[in-house]
């Protein structure tokens, strides 16, 4: 049983992911999950998902692995050349 479930406003994300995403090229960026208390969440289970737009508008929502510890990785390639959000 979890006592903590995480919140979105309070998680972070970071990583070269973030940064910049080279076409083709894999690349990827880790969240961690806070709760409403702005504690962190120290277990996975959460269901983050992830959607990337690209300048063509195209979207991708790349896998999000659990990490177990209340990280998470999203690993994608950016299908085309241009700045991600």
């Amino acid at each position: 049983v979890r006592d903590q479930a995480a919140d979105p406003t309070f998680s972070k994300a970071w990583g070269p992911g973030l940064q910049a995403a080279e076409s083709g090229v894999p690349t990827e960026f880790y969240i961690k999950a806070f709760d409403s208390n702005g504690e962190p969440v120290p277990i996975g289970g959460e269901n983050f998902e992830v959607t990337i737009s690209g300048p063509t508008n195209a979207q991708i929502k790349p896998p999000v692995r659990d990490n177990g510890d209340g990280t998470y990785t999203v690993r994608y390639a950016a299908p085309n050349p241009g700045q991600i959000q």
